[in-house]
Parts: structure tokens; C-alpha cells; sequence
């Protein structure tokens, strides 16, 4: 089978970015011996810096990777990142179109506002089925964009956003999905029978052969280490953050705090630090994903927050999370929020209420025989998240899909 998986928002191995959802699934379907080509954009979402071909350099890979141009962008919500979309789906249709061999299936992440059209246009031309993979929801998330008043009329002011993205969800053949919360929405707008929930998932390995990392820092006696790692931005509740700092560094509990990862906040948290003297918090900066693994085996308890805008149903870093053992504070609701009170996995807390959070803080820090067996239950309940079988359930699925159309 030739399968095209198509994403702009994807990263490469050798960019210290966990691997992405599309590059594990290209991993995955090489490995069952097709004929795979991942494409991408030039620009790094997390970083927004350009990438160009050098970024192959030295990348031992079992399939084709094509970097397709685009146009630079800075904000996640902006007029420049639909700029960024549509001159990205343009330049692949120019190129695929000049592809010899045309694929059997194509594969592309959702949110796909921008790229929708051309996508649809170019798919129908050669008459390829494909396979939306809902890894995230927009427009949900601009949201976040609006000012307190407008935000009840999200629905409303976002209107034609919606019915595009409804437009084209229903044309797929089949939809894929990283959470139940996303696949139930998919699934009102296309009763395809072809779905199926399939987790971004975790590395087991990794975390069973990495050895421990303490990154300089030494850790006390009786000292509980709380971490924090992921994109630094408002819809992360990056300020909710500092403000918990705030409250450790006044309070008398043996807790550190470690920040760890990249964003247009990251100044406001350095910044931070140091003007209220935070000596109990630590900014580890970007580091390096094996590296960030070995630290997580001398932490005891992890932050998941989220603004209550956010559209996130279940976080990769949850799973890096589970599989470190450990417990989360958590902010969502859905799939992760579920999970966490189901199988005892930490503790919610509400949205943006940053002493709830330090509260439920020092619950855990109060009750370390119960914190202990929420670790115990983070490594059972990682097992099933392992990378490995769950990207082979994903290419099966693909498999499936494609023998059942060709059918109809």
C-alpha cells in the first residue's frame, strides 16, 4: 500500500521534540513494509523557526519525508498562521500533483481548516480516499482568543469556521482519533462505520532503559518534586503556574517546582522567578526528551493545567506522565479527567483556581501513602498506552479501511 500521511504541524526526531503522532504512524507503516512518504511544512510549529532540507541530515529513516514551503507565523491564532496553511496546501497540491505514482490512501491531521479545500479538490481529482485524524478541534480553541463579553457568541462569531470544518469531515472515508471526546464530535458530523480511538501513546521502553537524570539539581531528604513540562502559553495556563509557585515559596512545605519546555510565555516565567524571588522553582528551559525522562524518575507529582477554554481532551504529556508513575494535578475535564478519578491517577482540580491547585498540593504532600499508591496506579495504567501495539492497531485500522472501500 502507498500511503501519504500529511501534516504541517509535525516535527522531525532530531528536532528535541517528542516524535510526533504522523511520524510514529509513518514509523509504523514502513514497518509493515508500505510505501510511505511523511510530508510537512518548513516551518516548526513549536518553535515557529524555519526548517529546510539540512533538517534531514543524518536522520536514519525508513520512509520519504518531503518539507514542503510555507510562509512564517508567530501567533497560534493569527492571520498569518492562514496564511501559513493555505500557502502550505498549495505548494503540496503543486507537488503531488507531479507525482508519478499517486497514493492508495492519504492521511491528514485535523485541524485542517485552511488546508481543506485544496485538500478536497486535489483527493477528488485523483479520486484517493482518506483518513482524518482528529488530533485536535478548532475552532473550539479560538475561544480563547476573544474578549470575556464575546466569548458566550464564540459559536456564533465562528460560524463559518464550523461549517467548513463540518464540510469537510464529512467528506472522509474514515476518521481516526486521539480521544473519545474528539471522536464522539467527529462522529456527529460522519456516522462513517470506519472510526476508532487510537492514543497518541508512550515509548514504554524508553522509560524502563533511560537512567536517571538529575539535571544538576540535588534532591533533599523528604523533599517532593513537582513538575511541569509542555508548551509555555495562555491556553497552558502558564500564569496559573506562577501564581502556585507563589504560594510553595510562602508556605513551609519541603516541595520544588520545575518548569520545563518552550512558548511564547517562556520570558514571562523566567522574568517571574526572579522578580519574586522564587528560590523554590527552577526553569529547566527546552530539554532534551530522554534527558526530561530521566528527571521525571526523581519527580513525585506532575501539572497537567489548562485553562477552562481549552479544547484539550487528553495531553501527550499524560502519558509521558503514566509512564514516569507519576500522579497529576489536573485542570481538564474528558478523557484525562475521567481517567485520573476512575482509576485513581492523582486529583483534579478546577480551572483557573490557582489555590484549589495549591490545596490539592498539599493534600498530596500530606498524604504520601496515599500518593505512593497513585503512583503505583499511574505505572499499571500506562501499560496500555504503549506505542508499539497501538500504532499497529493504527495501520491495521488504515489496512481495513482500505480493503472495505475498495468493495464498496
Amino acid at each position: 500500500m502507498k500511503v501519504w500521511i500529511l501534516n504541517p504541524y509535525g516535527n522531525l526526531p532530531n528536532e528535541n521534540w517528542r516524535p510526533h503522532r504522523s511520524y510514529m504512524a509513518s514509523e509504523a507503516f514502513a514497518d509493515k513494509g508500505h510505501d510511505v512518504t511523511y510530508w510537512i511544512s518548513n516551518i516548526d510549529h513549536r518553535s515557529k523557526k524555519k526548517r529546510d532540507k539540512k533538517s534531514l541530515t543524518n536522520l536514519d529513516s525508513s520512509f520519504n519525508i518531503k518539507i514542503i514551503e510555507s510562509s512564517p507565523y508567530n501567533e497560534h491564532i493569527s492571520f498569518k498562521r492562514i496564511f501559513f496553511e493555505r500557502n502550505f496546501i498549495k505548494n503540496f497540491s503543486k507537488i503531488a500533483a507531479d507525482e508519478r505514482k499517486k497514493p492508495d490512501l492519504i492521511i491528514v491531521g485535523e485541524p485542517a481548516l485552511f488546508i481543506s479545500f485544496n485538500f478536497i479538490r486535489f483527493t477528488k481529482k485523483f479520486n484517493i480516499p482518506f483518513v482524518v485524524d482528529m488530533v485536535d478541534i478548532w475552532p473550539e480553541l479560538f475561544k480563547v482568543s476573544l474578549p470575556s463579553l464575546l466569548k458566550p457568541l464564540h459559536s456564533l462569531i465562528f460560524y463559518p469556521f464550523y461549517k467548513k470544518r463540518d464540510w469537510f469531515i464529512k467528506k472522509a472515508t474514515a476518521i481516526l482519533s486521539v480521544s473519545n471526546a474528539y471522536l464522539d464530535l467527529a462522529s456527529k458530523i460522519n456516522n462513517t462505520p470506519f472510526k476508532k480511538v487510537i492514543y497518541w501513546g508512550v515509548d514504554l521502553d524508553s522509560f524502563n532503559n533511560i537512567i536517571i537524570n538529575n539535571l544538576g539539581f540535588e534532591k533533599n531528604k523528604n523533599e517532593t518534586w513537582l513538575i511541569y513540562a509542555g508548551t509555555l502559553g495562555d491556553n497552558y495556563d502558564t500564569k496559573g503556574i506562577i501564581e502556585c509557585a507563589k504560594k510553595i515559596e510562602q508556605s513551609e512545605i519541603k516541595c520544588r517546582l520545575f518548569i520545563a519546555g518552550d512558548g511564547n510565555l517562556k520570558q514571562f516565567v523566567i522574568d517571574s522567578i526572579e522578580s519574586n524571588n522564587l528560590t523554590k522553582t527552577h526553569y529547566l528551559g527546552r530539554v532534551n526528551p530522554s534527558e526530561l525522562v530521566g528527571f521525571y524518575k526523581l519527580c513525585d507529582i506532575a501539572l497537567s493545567t489548562y485553562t477552562k477554554e481549552s479544547t484539550v481532551s487528553m495531553p501527550i504529556k499524560a502519558f509521558d506522565y503514566l509512564a514516569a508513575g507519576l500522579p497529576m494535578l489536573n485542570s481538564l475535564g474528558m478523557d484525562l479527567g475521567d481517567m485520573i478519578e476512575d482509576h485513581n491517577l492523582g486529583i483534579n482540580y478546577k480551572s483557573g483556581n490557582h489555590k484549589d491547585l495549591f490545596n490539592k498540593l498539599e493534600y498530596l504532600l500530606l498524604n504520601q501513602n496515599e500518593l505512593k499508591e497513585m503512583k503505583e496506579n499511574c505505572l499499571k495504567f500506562s501499560k496500555q498506552f504503549d506505542e508499539n501495539s497501538l500504532y499497529q492497531e493504527y495501520v491495521s485500522f488504515c489496512e481495513n479501511v482500505l480493503i472495505k472501500n475498495n468493495n464498496l
